[in-house]
């Protein structure tokens, strides 16, 4: 944040008093294309042995219709090399999505729990959309959802 602040000409002070920490910079300072805020909600609506399949729908889809330019598959490239971007989106991931999510469903361990999923979830992105497996790459979206999910689930809601 203070080479941000550097490159922006203002003290680093004023970056964390307006957006708090790196992962509230980072989801401001990038188009994401969904707005956890708005999600959670839909996700958690269906109740809760449900949360895993919407959870894995709402990526799968989102991965699907924004290809390549999506910033969540460009950071997930760059994670791969670059600490930095690997620390924002992981931040990202846990402060406004996952650690929400975990709180809202009342989940024990939500950190390992956390982890569970940005692993599957993780390891689906660069396995479908960047390394392109087949014939995972390929698949029908509700057959990778219908793969996806009960691990997903399990992790949010079922004994570790």
């Amino acid at each position: 944040m203070r080479a941000i602040a550097a490159e922006a000409g203002v003290d680093a002070a004023l970056i964390t008093h307006f957006f708090g920490s790196k992962a509230n910079l980072l989801a401001e300072s990038i188009d994401w294309p969904f707005d956890p805020g708005r999600e959670l909600p839909r996700i958690l609506g269906a109740g809760r042995d449900r949360v895993g399949e919407r959870l894995v729908t709402l990526f799968v889809r989102t991965w699907d219709r924004e290809g390549s330019r999506n910033p969540v598959i460009t950071l997930l490239r760059a994670a791969v090399n670059e600490p930095g971007a690997a620390d924002l989106l992981a931040n990202f991931m846990r402060t406004l999505l996952f650690g929400p999510l975990l709180a809202e469903l009342g989940s024990d361990q939500p950190d390992i729990r956390a982890n569970l999923v940005a692993a599957q979830l993780g390891g689906l992105g660069l396995a479908r959309y960047v390394l392109g497996f087949e014939p995972l790459a390929s698949a029908q979206p509700r057959d990778v959802v219908r793969w996806i999910a009960p691990s997903v689930q399990r992790y949010l809601t079922e004994e570790l």
